[in-house]
């Protein structure tokens, strides 16, 4: 399986596209999960883990393990990690043109 995951959306990497947005009421932060996402697909920012898509039915989730489509579920962030990342990137930005 690859272990790519693929961004829909989003900031991209790029700092300047998410932080003058976010003290606006309307920025729902999709563009900063994207960003914490794609660093956590590097393996350094949370554990990966693929499971089989569950059903949700009666308010329950059921586990469907012979489900050939998967999920992907990011757990144990490194949340030092991540803002350690932050505060590097707020003292070490760089203008983009």
């Amino acid at each position: 399986m690859d272990k790519k995951v693929k961004i829909y959306k989003g900031a991209n990497g790029v700092y300047k596209n998410i932080i003058n947005h976010i003290d606006d009421p309307n920025f729902d932060g999709l563009e900063a999960v994207d960003l914490i996402i794609e660093k956590a697909n590097v393996g350094e920012w949370a554990d990966r883990v693929v499971i089989p898509a569950p059903q949700f039915a009666n308010t329950k989730w059921i586990d469907q393990p012979e489900n050939q489509r998967k999920v992907i579920i990011w757990e144990n962030f490194d949340t030092e990690l991540i803002m350690q990342d932050f505060y590097n990137t707020m003292k070490n930005y760089k203008l983009q043109n």
